[in-house]
């Protein structure tokens, strides 16, 4: 930053008075902070099919002071999903929908050109019910991720709660792992248990592995996020 001299008005002896000396002058008060580089963040996509309720989580922890990646862009297959107007409400950047179509890939090809268009870096599927093509999973290979409602490998699959109460097992929990083309085959990022009391009913075991997958979805995708900007991961 240039300084700006100012003439006249000097002290006694001739030199310049405190208040008139350049910034960052030898004795001169320095008030101006330090500017701060503004790193940029992830950017993330969430695909959803219903209420998104993990989506929210996201849009939340996207907001704290230590988060590493915003929300911009929200998909669903689902005309109907209430989550689409959450996500307006919440002033997510872009919010449509794609709905199903015959052949996967020309579906999943609107889908890229809106997350190329955006410059997303990662993609989060929040009970997204539609299998992805292999093509989109290829080209978006370790940028996809989920978070499954058992403890993978055990219990894959779209009823793995009601799967893990039927079997009878006292533990059961939630996992973030990346998509591959194979269901619930990707590698697990994090995992977390929960232990299933006697007695809990299908829907307070839904309650539970919820609650849990807000928790570690958020915190995977946050770390995830991190390592990315900080290797610079390319688009």
């Amino acid at each position: 930053m240039s300084s700006i001299l100012l003439t006249g008005g000097g002290g006694h002896d001739g030199q310049m008075a405190p208040h008139q000396r350049p910034l960052g002058a030898t004795g001169a008060p320095n008030t101006l902070p330090q500017m701060q580089v503004q790193k940029r963040k992830c950017r993330v996509a969430v695909l959803i099919s219903s209420i998104g309720s993990n989506m929210r989580a996201l849009i939340e922890a996207s907001r704290e002071f230590d988060s590493h990646f915003e929300v911009m862009v929200v998909i669903s297959n689902e005309p109907a999903a209430s989550g689409l107007e959450a996500a307006r409400e919440a002033g997510v950047p872009f919010v449509c929908c794609i709905p199903h179509t015959e052949d996967r890939v020309h579906g999943d090809m609107r889908m890229h050109k809106i997350l190329e268009a955006h410059a997303i870096d990662l993609i989060c599927c929040s009970g997204f019910m539609r299998i992805l093509s292999k093509e989109f999973v290829s080209h978006w290979h370790h940028r996809i991720v989920n978070v499954h409602p058992a403890l993978l490998p055990a219990f894959k699959g779209s009823h793995a709660i009601r799967d893990a109460l039927e079997a009878g097992v006292h533990m059961t929990g939630c996992t973030v792992h990346y998509i591959e083309e194979e269901v619930d085959a990707g590698e697990i990022i994090e995992q977390t248990r929960i232990e299933i009391p006697p007695g809990t009913t299908l829907e307070r075991l839904r309650e539970m592995i919820q609650a849990e997958e807000h928790v570690i979805y958020t915190h995977a995708v946050n770390e995830l996020a991190r390592k990315m900007m900080e290797h610079d991961f390319p688009r």
